[in-house]
């Protein structure tokens, strides 16, 4: 990897890192990295702004977050999986990526989870499975969940209208952005 940094961009200053596959990464400097994740993100938390923050505490296998939504209008999200695509720390300040297994948590300790459909409908929200390591570490970060595949919905609760499977290309943006409470 190979990393160009004060590159101009209009006024701000910004660093490119490219890898094999090409650009892996643009940072604005001055912006928030987690935000800026976030904008980058196709899905978000419904009835959220960019960055909501959650609880990563409670039970294990249950969401914690609201329901995941799509930033498009018109495209209703049901089940999401996120098989093979390893969620990641953002350090806010810096802008460097982490896995997850990086950090010896799981490279599936964050992930979809069905909650009540009293509240989720046919919906996903993200929930953890049962900490190995240390919950602390995950406290008060910055964490971006991909998704391999999903359905969309006719409507927000209604039949599924298409199963969309995605390459698992982190390019895609195909993710959601959450911080995690101190």
């Amino acid at each position: 990897t190979e990393t160009i940094t004060n590159v101009a961009a209009d006024e701000a200053d910004c660093s490119v890192s490219f890898g094999a596959a090409g650009v892996q990464r643009v940072v604005i400097e001055g912006a928030d990295a987690c935000e800026q994740a976030c904008e980058e993100c196709k899905f978000a938390f419904e009835g959220q702004d960019c960055v909501p923050e959650y609880n990563i505490g409670g039970k294990a296998d249950k969401p914690f977050t609201d329901r995941i939504v799509s930033k498009t209008p018109g495209v209703f999200l049901g089940k999401l999986q996120s098989n093979g695509v390893e969620p990641e720390f953002i350090d806010e300040e810096t802008g460097v990526v982490t896995l997850m297994s990086e950090l010896d948590f799981t490279p599936t300790q964050f992930k979809p989870f069905r909650g009540p459909s009293s509240v989720f409908g046919k919906g996903v929200g993200i929930g953890h499975e049962v900490y190995q390591n240390g919950k602390a570490d995950a406290k008060g970060k910055c964490i971006r969940v991909y998704f391999s595949s999903w359905e969309e919905l006719k409507s927000k609760n209604g039949n599924v209208k298409k199963h969309v499977h995605n390459k698992k290309d982190k390019d895609d943006n195909y993710c959601a952005v959450f911080r995690s409470k101190e």
